[in-house]
């Protein structure tokens, strides 16, 4: 089981020479072992990569020890290696999920950071809309000013969201996805040149989508923006269409 080799077929590492066999040869515990056996130096455990004669990869654990004669001279030696595949893996998991907790810890700090510069950004952006009349020229920039910091409340949201559990539990909040699309022109208007244009088509109703706000906005501006480079490396000029519909299947 342990070279991959069948049951019912015949085992060709049987009768041969542990350095002699293709998937060992070149792992350095061959190396090691051909040092006992020439100089009796014991082989502390090592643990390598192994691919089986038919391809099944896995990780093994391996160590040797030498069989003295009563005057002290090498007469074998003893060598144990151990299937430690699933060893392996469930180490890589516990170090990804180790990861993943560092990560929500330094989205948490950052987060944390950001939301306090916030606070000053959207009270000064509260105060120019209240002293800014909808006839002032500079109207509309307070307003893209708002909704940015709106829109970077959201993400932060998020952050938090997931420094305190480890996942964005908004997503299981209902969000009005047709709301979203239809709000994409003011989130890309400084962000397409003249040459690209932006089509949106949703329908006139909400349409409930289970993803946080802040996700699907991401997500949505990602793909624009990719569009928009994809045109402007090719054609030159084009059109980015967003359509949403809503799914009459769904239960």
């Amino acid at each position: 089981d342990l070279i991959g080799v069948p049951r019912d077929r015949p085992s060709p590492a049987m009768g041969a020479r542990l350095e002699d066999l293709p998937n060992i040869q070149r792992q350095p515990f061959a190396a090691a072992v051909r040092e006992l056996i020439e100089h009796g130096v014991d082989v502390p455990r090592q643990r390598f990569p192994f691919t089986s004669l038919f391809g099944r990869s896995t990780w093994l654990s391996g160590e040797a020890r030498a069989i003295r004669a009563a005057d002290g001279a090498l007469d074998g030696a003893v060598v144990v290696l151990s299937d430690i595949g699933r060893e392996v893996a469930l180490e890589s998991q516990l170090e990804q999920a180790r990861r993943l907790e560092l990560l929500g810890t330094l989205a948490g700090g950052i987060a944390h950071d950001v939301n306090n510069l916030l606070v000053g950004v959207r009270g000064n952006a509260s105060l120019l809309r209240t002293r800014c009349s909808p006839s002032h020229p500079d109207h509309h920039i307070v307003l893209r000013l708002d909704q940015a910091s709106e829109r970077l409340a959201t993400l932060v949201d998020g952050l938090l969201s997931l420094a305190r559990d480890g996942e964005d539990t908004r997503a299981e909040i209902a969000t009005d996805a047709a709301e979203v699309v239809r709000r994409m022109p003011e989130l890309l208007q400084d962000l397409m040149p003249a040459l690209v244009r932006l089509s949106i088509a949703a329908p006139s109703g909400p349409v409930g989508a289970h993803i946080s706000r802040g996700h699907l906005e991401q997500v949505l501006l990602n793909l624009c923006l990719n569009s928009r480079d994809a045109i402007l490396s090719g054609p030159g000029a084009g059109t980015v269409r967003v359509s949403l519909r809503r799914d009459t299947e769904a239960p």
